[in-house]
């Protein structure tokens, strides 16, 4: 369970994107639509952050399978 959460990088990126958006929301004062339109760059960012991590993650699986099936030789086996 411990790989689902956010790394620390990440969560600093989606924070530093979220301020970013935030302010720019402020200064336009446009609450409405700048936090619908602003929205859609956090949620592009933590989705592809989390389709990375999906993938590493897959192939961690695949890698640890193709290990655990592999077959192994016995010394017993090779002497008769």
């Amino acid at each position: 369970m411990k790989n689902r959460l956010p790394r620390p990088r990440e969560l600093a990126i989606l924070a530093a994107l979220a301020v970013v958006c935030t302010v720019i929301v402020a200064i336009t004062g446009k609450y409405d639509v700048g936090l619908a339109i602003l929205g859609a760059p956090v949620f592009l960012v933590a989705s592809l952050m989390g389709l990375r991590r999906g993938i590493a993650n897959a192939a961690a699986a695949k890698a640890e399978v193709t290990t655990e099936t592999a077959p192994v030789e016995r010394a017993d086996a090779a002497s008769v």
